[in-house]
Order: C-alpha cells, then sequence, then structure tokens
C-alpha cells in the first residue's frame, strides 16, 4: 500500500510515552501539518499520515467508512507500543473520532480541529446528500484549480480568502491531486455516510480538546456541543483564523496542543 507519511523523530523526551498522530483534511496532505509540528518542541514523536484517496494513498470505494478508517490506523499503528495521541482537522478528525470511539484503548487523547460527530437529529439529511452530490460533480467536471478555487470560497474559509499568499501556496499542494480518487475519498468519508457519533460521544472518556477557528461560528458551536457531552473534554478558540486553524495559525493550534498534552 502507498502512504504517505511525514515524519519527525524524538530524542528525549518528557513524553518520550506518546506518539502524535496527525491526519489531514480533504484535500489535503501531509504537509498541511508541517507548520504546526515545527512549531511543537522538538522532542515530540510526530508522524503526519496520508488519508485515502490523497497523492497516492489508495482507497477502496466498496469498503465502508469505519473498515477505511480501521485499516488506515492499523497500518500505521502496526508494531506500535507508544500511547497514542491523534490530532485531527476536519474531515481527519471525524477519522480520528471513529476510530478513537470504537477502539478507546488504543488512544490516549484526541485534539480534534473543525469537526463533527456527524449529521445532527434536527440537520436534514437529503439536503445534505444533495450539497455532497454537487460537489462530488464539480470534482470530477472543473480543473484542479478551478474546483479549489471554488471550493475556498465557502462561508468557512473567509479568512483564508483575504491571504493571498497562503491561498498560493494551498492550491499549489493540491495541484497533484488525482480529481477521480479525490471524488471517491470525499464520497467515502461524506458526512452523510459517515456513523452518527452524537449518541456515543459520551461514552469517549479520554482526554479530548476541540479547537475551532475564532471566526468559524458555525463548527464553533458544533464543537461547543460536543465539548458538552464529552466528561472529560475542552474546547478553545484558535484566533485570526476560520476553518483551516491549523494552516491559518499554525504557533497558536501548537502551542494549544502543548499545553493541552502537559496535563495528560
Amino acid at each position: 500500500m502507498i502512504q504517505q507519511v511525514s515524519i519527525k523523530t524524538a530524542t528525549v523526551s518528557k513524553l518520550k510515552t506518546c506518539k502524535f498522530l496527525f491526519l489531514h483534511g480533504f484535500g489535503g496532505s501531509v504537509h498541511d501539518w508541517d507548520a504546526v509540528i515545527d512549531a511543537l518542541p522538538s522532542d515530540y514523536k510526530c508522524e503526519s499520515i496520508g488519508l485515502p484517496g490523497h497523492h497516492g494513498v489508495p482507497i477502496n470505494p466498496d469498503l465502508s467508512f469505519e473498515k477505511h478508517v480501521d485499516q488506515l490506523f492499523e497500518s500505521h499503528l502496526m508494531n506500535q507500543s507508544d500511547p497514542i495521541v491523534l490530532v485531527g482537522y476536519s474531515m481527519g478528525a471525524r477519522l480520528a473520532l471513529s476510530f478513537a470511539l470504537r477502539h478507546p484503548e488504543k488512544v490516549k487523547a484526541l485534539v480534534l480541529c473543525s469537526t463533527s460527530a456527524g449529521v445532527e437529529a434536527n440537520a436534514s439529511i437529503s439536503q445534505r446528500i444533495a450539497w455532497e452530490t454537487c460537489i462530488v460533480n464539480d470534482i470530477l467536471t472543473l480543473e484542479n484549480k478551478a474546483f479549489f478555487e471554488k471550493w475556498y470560497e465557502l462561508p468557512l474559509f473567509h479568512t483564508l480568502q483575504k491571504k493571498p499568499q497562503i491561498m498560493d501556496e494551498i492550491l499549489s499542494r493540491k495541484s497533484s491531486l488525482d480529481m477521480e480518487t479525490l471524488a471517491q475519498s470525499f464520497q467515502t468519508f461524506a458526512l452523510s455516510h459517515q456513523p452518527n457519533y452524537w449518541d456515543r460521544l459520551k461514552n469517549l472518556a479520554m482526554p479530548t480538546l476541540f479547537l475551532h477557528g475564532e471566526f468559524d461560528s458555525k463548527y464553533a458551536t458544533i464543537m461547543h456541543k460536543m465539548n458538552a457531552i464529552l466528561p472529560n473534554a475542552d474546547v478553545k478558540a484558535i484566533p485570526n483564523a476560520s476553518h483551516a486553524l491549523h494552516i491559518e495559525n499554525a504557533s497558536f493550534v501548537a502551542q494549544s496542543i502543548e499545553t493541552f498534552v502537559a496535563e495528560l
């Protein structure tokens, strides 16, 4: 199996018994976390892993959401004895949450950024599916650059739109993505295809940190709801950022992670 991996190895560490696995979001890459990892203490053991359907990491459209999640983590946890801290953004955070809920013995703590536990009970699943169908159609019909320019026009990214230098770097990083496998990834991990985990959140006992962008009001609301359910969680706003907080304010995200794990 082809795996996109970026690794930062620890030296002597106060957290030498922990390993941090970072998961990017839809359309991302392992390098989306570079600035965050570089801002963390040099003795943290960090590995950023690529999601199926991104940059050569294969995806099997016949597998379910949870089968893909288990396959992804099994390949990275093989022969792994250190406790794991999962750090995920958006789609990657949903995968981390899924794994932690079903395999809590393998996860020491969670850092979940800009994410959700599933389509909420009062939301229209049919509207969500219709929106996701439109996105898949755009992925398959638009050229790479045209699609992502349209994607980042979503209100979620309104502060990112005002940072052209960062936007240019993001678009350049995505230029090598294969749009067909990206569409398969979007469909496989779509929120409408994800099991609804809201009712199971109360069983998640491990320490959990929720991070949302200061200007991402939609996900701030969602993550405060999640935080209120979990027995051992906290929520924090990342200043000067909207949805893509790890890109817009990597140093503050790193600082928040460092403060959180110091208390584990």
